[in-house]
């Protein structure tokens, strides 16, 4: 962005984003594995971009995204992990 500039404040810079693993031909753990450390990544970029905002390094649209992409992310998470507690609970009872 190569715009004018107000004094005292930085122009933006993009977020590197590092770009998503290819999935491995593996088992459920290894997806489930995969997906938390997904999940891990976004949290820390989320935290990077909350730390850019305060700093004027980074607009609040762009820090905001971060936040919400790394919210949806811990959600779908927590909802499959739900599921899959349920069942394993459903199979215990048949046992």
């Amino acid at each position: 962005m190569n715009g004018p500039s107000i004094e005292g404040i930085a122009p933006l810079q993009p977020v590197e984003i590092a770009p998503k693993a290819k999935p491995e031909a593996g088992g459920f753990a290894d997806a489930l594995k995969s997906a938390v450390g997904e999940v891990n990544h976004l949290q820390h970029l989320a935290d990077n971009a909350v730390t850019d905002v305060a700093k004027g390094n980074l607009g609040i649209h762009e820090g905001m995204m971060a936040l919400a992409e790394a919210d949806l992310s811990l959600r779908l998470l927590i909802q499959v992990r739900n599921k899959v507690m349920d069942a394993y609970r459903e199979i215990s009872r048949m046992s």
